[in-house]
């Protein structure tokens, strides 16, 4: 992504900016030294990291259902409260560690978003086709995984 920012501010004269979507901190960084781009994390699992390093904010599919969480690794960053901001990121790899696991099946992780979004008072209907729902015996399983993890007692959402 740096080669390409490095290449394209030349030809896109009003690009500002890229969604930052890989695992490779070293790469974040190359594209911070690319110029005055805003870099925005597109990785939910490396949020802290990538604020760390010095991405500029954050889109991802986690934020939807336990906003409150990242709100929170947000302030105890911001506070420079760096082992609660790490407990609240160990969260958020918990819970896609379970989507990844449950949606496999179903023919992609946003087939597991739909559940867990009906969790925290947003029932949005079945994934679209080629994905399916989940059966009720894989509902019964994702929410018995999701029970263990305890992401009820976390606060995930002010939506209920």
């Amino acid at each position: 992504m740096e080669d390409f920012l490095i290449t394209a501010k030349k030809k896109i004269p009003n690009l500002i900016g890229l969604k930052f979507a890989s695992k490779d901190l070293g790469d974040l960084i190359g594209c911070l030294f690319a110029g005055k781009f805003n870099i925005l994390c597109g990785c939910d699992e490396q949020l802290m990291g990538n604020l760390v390093m010095g991405a500029h904010g954050a889109v991802g599919t986690l934020y939807n259902f336990m906003p409150q969480v990242f709100h929170r690794l947000l302030q105890h960053l911001s506070d420079g409260e760096m082992e609660k901001a790490r407990e609240e990121q160990i969260r958020a790899q918990k819970v896609l560690r379970l989507m990844v696991k449950h949606g496999h099946s179903l023919g992609g992780n946003v087939a597991a978003v739909k559940p867990m979004m009906a969790l925290v008072g947003l029932d949005l209907g079945p994934p679209r086709h080629p994905m399916r729902p989940m059966t009720v015996d894989e509902l019964i399983d994702f929410h018995r995984d999701i029970d263990l993890v305890g992401f009820k007692n976390w606060d995930p959402a002010n939506l209920l």
